[in-house]
């Protein structure tokens, strides 16, 4: 469970699906050309779920240690972070 303090747990969660939807949808297309060696451009590992808690603001992480581990760096580093500078409407 990775308890968030700036982002919104469901955006986040909205956000990593994306980000990994559009690799299977590619492989997919591919597998069905006929390709056999489907390059990969993976960041995150396949064989993570993420599900997002809203009355906690908490994502639950559910996969081996290391993938979790590499999700949650990522999370913490980039996207769970306070902004530098004031909102601006531009």
């Amino acid at each position: 469970v990775l308890k968030l303090q700036n982002a919104d747990a469901e955006e986040v969660s909205q956000l990593y699906k994306s980000l990994t939807s559009g690799d299977q949808q590619e492989r997919r297309i591919a597998s069905f050309l006929g390709q056999r060696n489907i390059p990969t451009k993976k960041y995150f590992p396949e064989n993570v779920k993420m599900i997002a808690e809203k009355r906690t603001n908490s994502l639950i992480i559910l996969g081996d240690r290391k993938s979790i581990r590499k999700i949650e760096n990522f999370i913490t580093n980039y996207i769970d972070t306070e902004l530098k500078q004031p909102y601006s409407p531009l």
